[in-house]
């Protein structure tokens, strides 16, 4: 028995714009902005801050009221 050789995959090519679904786009969009502003302000804490929150000395828990 010989078994028929396997066709090669369609070569890759960028999606076409049709085939984009806008909706998820657009959560993707969100989704990196979010993560933008979350290193943003890691970016602005002490080094050592960037593991350890409580390093940094201008960093103030949430504490209902004045601390």
């Amino acid at each position: 028995m010989t078994e028929a050789a396997p066709t090669p995959p369609e070569p890759l090519a960028p999606t076409q714009t049709g085939e984009r679904i806008t909706t998820l786009d657009a959560i993707r969009g969100i989704a990196v902005l979010g993560i933008l502003a979350m290193n943003a302000v890691s970016f602005g804490l002490e080094p050592a801050a960037y593991w350890n929150i409580g390093a940094d000395r201008s960093w103030q828990p949430l504490r209902g009221g004045a601390a």
